[in-house]
């Protein structure tokens, strides 16, 4: 399987079918398996790469401390190692704070970003939520973490049609693992670099999300002049499981405003 090395450990990677580079970036449970619908659809026309994080999935679970730019720099590893000089760069929750951070720091190797269910600093009512969520981890473990988080992630009537989507999965059971990467996501702020991203971009949600809400993407449409936004009508934090066919879509659409067709 392909791995990418990082600075202590390995990075699992896939890539599907040809063409331009399109890299999609996962949020906090960091596993390529999220992006399931969009590699099927996209990978016909494009080389699509994913990769579990560090820490989740089949990479190295470095007991490390976490930053969104460690998380970056493991993406550009990722890139080097498939041999892929620039691409677009589709960044979801976690996976868009990521993305911000490779437009800005890394702009030689993104040819335009989709900043997905995202957030550009930690408002009250983001840090109140990933607060809650650490403490049930700390204080009641995995299983009621992970299905706390399923409620949030999900609407609730897709839920209520795909109750197996509340068994526990795979990812990560090293709770400092895990609560270390929730304080990077709390510690996050694009604010002071946003300015420097120039390439085509995207920010793009659902209006049920409560996660990362819609006023969140506002904060970060602010600081990004002239991006383009898309706002799915439902679909929660989760759209792009949810609703894929109108997420892939909208991402099609900005392919094409942004001049990124195959």
């Amino acid at each position: 399987m392909p791995i990418a090395q990082a600075a202590d450990g390995e990075i699992f990677f896939e890539s599907s079918g040809q063409g331009q580079a399109l890299m999609l970036i996962s949020g906090l449970g960091g596993v390529s398996a999220f992006w399931r619908e969009q590699v099927a659809a996209f990978s016909t026309s494009r080389r699509v790469i994913v990769h579990d994080h560090r820490g989740t999935g089949r990479s190295t679970h470095s007991r490390i401390k976490y930053s969104i730019e460690q998380m970056s720099r493991d993406a550009i590893a990722v890139m080097d190692t498939a041999e892929v000089e620039r691409a677009i760069i589709v960044g979801h929750s976690t996976g868009g704070a990521i993305a911000q951070y490779l437009a800005a720091h890394f702009p030689a190797r993104v040819s335009a970003v989709v900043l997905g269910s995202t957030w550009s600093y930690a408002d009250a009512y983001f840090r109140a939520l990933f607060e809650t969520r650490a403490q049930v981890l700390r204080h009641t473990g995995f299983e009621a973490y992970q299905r706390l988080g399923k409620l949030f992630c999900f609407p609730p009537p897709f839920l209520a049609s795909h109750p197996h989507l509340l068994e526990p999965v795979d990812g990560c059971d090293d709770a400092d693992i895990v609560l270390s990467r929730i304080e990077a996501l709390i510690r996050f702020d694009s604010r002071p670099f946003l300015h420097r991203i120039q390439v085509p971009s995207l920010v793009i949600g659902a209006r049920d999300d409560m996660v990362t809400p819609p006023h969140l993407w506002e904060t970060l449409k602010r600081g990004l002049p002239g991006c383009h936004s898309e706002v799915l009508d439902h679909g929660g934090h989760f759209c792009p499981q949810v609703v894929p066919a109108e997420y892939n879509r909208a991402l099609e659409r900005f392919f094409r405003l942004a001049g990124q067709e195959n």
